[in-house]
């Protein structure tokens, strides 16, 4: 059964968007005393201490969220789920909103009848177990359609060129021996 935007969880809606998150944190790491930290085995102590900040919500999984603070690829960091505290961000109406017309968007047609994926678990199992030359074209075709829809979604588009480096186009002939 297919989710509709206003049945998914809310921080999957805010996957890409700018978030606010108040998470606990440690004394800082700095150029100064990363090497102190690394090289040496230097403990920094220092009480926690609530922070709020903005970011990027990159990812999500059991163990917390992936941000960044900017709108690019790239330099995100993980913070674990025990650190978190709250997560804000625009309004469930705003990103269901958001979510339906990314969903409007014309979309490419999959090869050999294959249907696109309800969500991003059955994506990357599609994309995990394709083998043929089939099942590949498909599995590229519904990693597209799930970054036209959530163009942030660095697992998927990691998945998806790990995808291209194992079969190249050009070694997609039905009947080829890869």
């Amino acid at each position: 059964m297919d989710q509709t935007p206003d049945q998914r969880p809310l921080i999957d809606l805010m996957l890409g968007q700018q978030v606010a998150v108040k998470y606990l944190s440690g004394p800082d790491i700095t150029e100064d005393n990363v090497e102190q930290i690394v090289e040496e085995g230097r403990v920094l102590k220092g009480p926690p201490e609530a922070r709020t900040a903005a970011f990027y919500l990159r990812g999500y999984s059991d163990l917390g969220i992936e941000v960044s603070r900017t709108g690019e690829r790239g330099n995100a960091f993980f913070i674990p789920w025990g650190a978190v505290l709250a997560i804000w961000g625009s309004s469930r109406e705003d990103l269901e909103r958001t979510a339906r017309e990314a969903t409007d968007q014309e979309q490419p047609e999959l090869t050999g009848g294959g249907d696109p994926p309800r969500d991003r678990r059955e994506l990357m199992n599609q994309v995990g177990s394709a083998r043929t030359p089939s099942e590949v074209a498909n599995a590229r075709a519904a990693a597209d359609i799930w970054l036209a829809a959530h163009p942030d979604a660095g697992d998927v588009r990691m998945a998806g060129d790990r995808l291209q480096a194992e079969y190249p186009e050009e070694d997609l002939e039905e009947g080829s021996p890869t």
